[in-house]
């Protein structure tokens, strides 16, 4: 479909979004099946694998683009998928359905659906798939600096589900119906999240509902629940063997009423209804830490919808909705209008205004665990910790006295106050210490002259004494270094390239919800009864993003450390060489004078050497908030780093959707859309912030073009085959940045229904990504978003036998 972003992770991983702002892992998209709000409660997350849907079982996809949340709610700003599946009254019998082919894949579903009399239905439907995903590959450079930000073992590959689910419906009149459904499925797969790469293992999805249509009333209730089983994260602490273990078992409770009242012979109908929304988490303090007994959230909204056939021709539309939530304690509207024109019967055009509240989710909200962590030396680092921003965080204490935490450990005693140690004490930013800087860059560079590892070029030809004699220099100096220099803040390049000058951190507001006005023109007609032609013109604006978790509390650099060490040391290295032959020998054999060799050292200690970034690109302190940042059982050897989400931007954007489907007979028809979006990444300027490590980007093309054919041919055989191009587009989503190149591929496929043999028996295969280009090279693999592994050609064959 037009305005569609669908990206494609895995075997049985998809992220879809709904005109952009797509995601690593999205949430954007509200996603219902049968009424029910399908997304994962826990991480509040589409995993489209993860919901027990099975193809057999699928009536109908509806699809609705742009704000909703006059009639859904909160989080509706982007549009929403629902999934309807199949009545047993409509649709009762038996399906059974055997797949398989590449990479090991095999997929299992069975569906049985009766009657009992006229007024009660039942099914039972069943599912199971296994395979070989995809995986990241270490001779690719991109996929090996994944492998090593994630631990260095890359991702397990082995996928599999098994999920079932069941429907009891009651009919006990005409014009009502009780439905009652529930089902479960468990998954293995590795995915991408806002935090980093993650493994699920045994993660589980449980769901019930009971629904009621009676009339004009339609209530519901339902509860979903996802329990982590053994999943983890993938190198969340790096330089440790530790895995992050996630513990979610978070309950999602849902309670729904609306009436409808019908006015004037049907002309005039009125929607009220209200609903109440209870997420509870329950994350043993794996991901919630210290807010896991306030960290419940609670929505309550009601709405009122009119609709009017004003004439023949024209429907007019208004409705309102008013949403609180417990976590900014905020009463909410979210209003929308539209005007449908009938010109003819086959002619309509549409205009819909429509405002839209997004509210924060639970880890923006409350997150509270480690991601990563710094080691500066041994057990010495910085522990990065997401923390949510549901009350915010200030720096006036940096403001008011410019001061920073070391953390690079010295000689000292952390525990001896005659003897202390800088590690954790605080200092002026234009006055740090040079003296344990350098201590820790002797031991740095004496560790690697007297193992013989990774030598800098001055040392590659000296002997091991000779080394030994240059690393005794090293420690001879130290006790003459004093002083201090001047610190720079900087924040890592999210490119994983060293670091980005950054500005003074700025405070931190409670998270507030985001914005979204939308004003869309829409027309819909057939030409000649052959040509069907669909187009919208959309015009959006949206403020306060809820950004991904970034670094705000900015590192301390040093980048002009040589200067001040290369004049302290370069008097005592010649004493030194003129005092002792061995050293003067040893600078002889290296072709350097006392000078030089001053230099040398001084210079080493600012851009680094193997395994070294140096001090111009490897922090010595830590600007931190007022607020405290690791827990009270956190260990004296680390200090904390504030990763955390905030509210930024104002942009504007538009776009245009095309389709185009034409019948050329009963048996071919030709079909192609295109959409076009104004722009694809919005820098700090075009957000109207200071801060120039604040941008979003769409996280989808600017464009994108789609086209294919049907064939149906006599005696049951059938052709498809349908091709699509995206455009290069840039990708901000959490740790994941970087381009996406532009692709085109073609799929394929041919059926054949066997029901003159044996009936309600069918075969098809389907190719996936039968031939890629990739930047106008032909190539068997390709990537459709930023931190999934390539994916390429996947045969499958599929029998379903009906009876």
């Amino acid at each position: 479909m037009t305005g569609v972003d669908h990206a494609q992770t895995g075997i049985d991983r998809r992220e879809i979004a709904l005109r952009g702002f797509n995601n690593s892992v999205t949430g954007e998209t509200y996603v219902l099946t049968d009424y029910r709000l399908s997304a994962a409660p826990g991480m509040a997350i589409n995993a489209y694998g993860l919901m027990p849907i099975a193809s057999l079982d699928m009536d109908r996809i509806e699809v609705v683009r742009g704000p909703g949340a006059a009639l859904y709610g909160s989080g509706v700003d982007q549009g929403l998928m629902h999934f309807v599946t199949k009545s047993p009254f409509s649709y009762p019998g038996t399906s059974l359905s055997v797949g398989g082919g590449e990479r090991s894949l095999l997929d299992v579903e069975m569906r049985h659906a009766g009657t009992l009399g006229s007024r009660f239905g039942y099914k039972i439907v069943g599912e199971y798939a296994s395979g070989d995903d995809w995986a990241l590959e270490a001779d690719n450079p991109v996929d090996a600096t994944l492998i090593a930000r994630e631990g260095g073992t890359g991702r397990d590959p082995d996928f599999w589900k098994y999920g079932i689910t069941g429907t009891l419906e009651y009919r006990p009149t005409s014009g009502i119906r009780i439905v009652a459904n529930g089902g479960y499925l468990s998954q293995k797969m590795s995915l991408l999240t806002g935090i980093g790469a993650a493994q699920t293992d045994n993660f589980a999805y449980t769901f019930a509902q009971l629904r009621v249509h009676a009339g004009n009333l339609f209530a519901q209730v339902y509860m979903n629940q996802n329990d982590s089983g053994d999943s983890f994260y993938y190198g969340p602490t790096s330089l440790t063997d530790q895995l992050l273990r996630i513990t979610d078992q978070t309950v999602l409770w849902n309670s729904q009423a609306q009436y409808t009242f019908s006015f004037l012979e049907g002309r005039q109908n009125l929607l009220v209804g209200t609903d109440f929304k209870r997420t509870s988490p329950r994350t043993a303090g794996t991901l919630h830490g210290r807010n896991e007994a306030i960290d419940q959230i609670d929505e309550l909204g009601v709405f009122l919808q009119s609709a009017t056939l004003a004439t023949d021709q024209l429907d007019v539309t208004a409705a309102i909705r008013a949403d609180y939530n417990n976590v900014d304690e905020k009463v909410r509207f979210s209003p929308r209008a539209g005007l449908v024109f009938k010109i003819t019967p086959t002619h309509t055009f549409r205009v819909a205004a429509n405002r839209a509240f997004g509210a924060p989710g639970l880890n923006p909200n409350f997150l509270d665990m480690n991601v990563s962590t710094l080691f500066t030396a041994a057990s010495f680092g910085v522990s990065l910790q997401g923390r949510g921003a549901h009350e915010g965080f200030t720096f006036a204490n940096f403001r008011d006295q410019q001061t920073v935490t070391f953390l690079l450990p010295d000689i000292g005693d952390l525990d001896n106050q005659n003897n202390p140690s800088f590690f954790g004490t605080q200092v002026a930013l234009d006055q740090i210490p040079v003296a344990p800087v350098y201590e820790n860059f002797a031991s740095r560079l004496g560790n690697v002259l007297t193992t013989g590892a990774a030598l800098p070029p001055a040392f590659a030809n000296l002997s091991a004494t000779d080394r030994d004699r240059f690393a005794a220099l090293l420690n001879q100096l130290s006790p003459f270094i004093g002083g201090n220099a001047a610190g720079a803040l900087g924040v890592p390049d999210i490119n994983g390239d060293g670091f980005l000058p950054a500005s003074d951190p700025t405070d931190i507001k409670p998270l507030e919800q985001s914005v979204t006005n939308t004003l869309e023109f829409g027309y819909k007609g057939l030409i000649g009864n052959r040509i069907v032609v669909a187009t919208d013109i959309y015009f959006t604006q949206k403020r306060n993003f809820v950004g991904p978790l970034l670094l705000e509390s900015p590192y301390v650099l040093l980048p002009g450390i040589s200067a001040t060490i290369n004049g302290q040391i370069t008097p005592f290295v010649e004493d030194f060489a003129q005092a002792d032959p061995i050293l003067a020998a040893v600078l002889q054999n290296m072709g350097v004078t006392a000078e030089g060799a001053a230099a040398l050292i001084a210079d080493l200690i600012e851009t680094g050497f193997d395994g070294f970034d140096g001090y111009a690109a490897s922090p010595v302190a830590i600007v931190q908030p007022d607020q405290t940042i690791l827990s009270e059982e956190a260990a004296n050897t680390t200090i904390g780093g504030l990763l955390t989400y905030r509210n930024f931007g104002n942009v504007t954007l538009w776009g245009v959707d095309l389709a185009l489907e034409y019948l050329y007979s009963d048996r071919l028809r030709l079909f192609g859309n295109t959409s076009f979006v104004s722009d694809d990444f919005f820098d700090n300027t075009e957000l109207e912030e200071e801060d120039t490590n604040l941008a979003v980007a769409l996280n989808a093309p600017t464009f994108k073009l789609s086209m294919g054919f049907d064939y149906q041919l006599p005696r049951g055989l059938s052709f498809r085959m349908a091709g699509r191009y995206i455009s290069e587009f840039p990708v901000r989503s959490g740790p994941f940045t970087g381009i996406v190149d532009n692709y085109a591929v073609l799929d394929a496929g041919i059926g054949y229904d066997f029901g003159r043999q044996i009936s309600g028996l069918r075969l098809d295969v389907t190719a996936q990504n039968l031939l890629t280009v990739v930047d106008g090279k032909t190539t068997t693999r390709h990537r459709e978003f930023v931190g999934a592994p390539q994916i390429g050609r996947l045969v499958m064959a599929r029998l379903v036998f009906t009876f």
